[in-house]
């Protein structure tokens, strides 16, 4: 049995993880995979060439950066708008955009290329970014909707939410699948 992580299989450095089949043409080969996680996973399989690997992966990156730049353009906007409108609305709307962010990124694996040097605190991003874009959406939502002037009730059910992520989050510390499931 063999652990493995995204990005140190060795065949491409990136975040997804790669192997390398040595067929021959004409050749029937069966390769087994057993994968094991406390959290959520997807497996898609597919096969290319190392060409074609590459080509599937930058086009990844692609249309990952093209959402991080819209997120990062979607946080600098409303930041301004803030300093500019001095409405506290728009920060908290900048803060949630933050942790969708950053739990977006964590679920497509982007922490675990360029923040590889301590993998232990990687598997702790994405319930956490998860349970604060959950707090974040509900301070920003009692807010823009001024929960405690026109529904009270709401507000109880809003709470309950944010008391729900604590909870996820504290969990954390003591069994990181239950957090996980918690958060989901």
């Amino acid at each position: 049995s063999v652990h493995l992580a995204p990005g140190n299989c060795g065949v491409i450095d990136h975040q997804f993880f790669t192997f390398s089949l040595d067929i021959d043409k004409g050749e029937t080969v069966q390769y087994i995979l057993r994968a094991q996680t406390n959290t959520q996973m997807i497996i898609p399989v597919s096969i290319y060439s190392r060409e074609g690997t590459i080509s599937q992966m930058l086009s990844f990156d692609l249309r990952t950066g093209v959402f991080a730049g819209i997120m990062l353009a979607m946080l600098l906007y409303n930041l301004f708008l803030y300093f500019s409108a001095r409405d506290k609305q728009y920060l908290y709307y900048v803060n949630y955009i933050l942790w969708v962010t950053i739990a977006q990124l964590a679920l497509l694996g982007i922490f675990y290329r360029f923040f590889a040097s301590d993998r232990s605190i990687l598997e702790y991003i994405v319930p956490f970014a998860g349970a604060m874009s959950g707090i974040a959406s509900v301070i920003f939502a009692r807010s823009f909707l001024n929960v405690k002037k026109y529904n009270t009730r709401f507000g109880f059910f809003l709470n309950a939410i944010i008391i729900g992520d604590l909870i996820a989050i504290s969990l954390l510390y003591f069994d990181i699948s239950l957090a996980y499931k918690a958060v989901n």
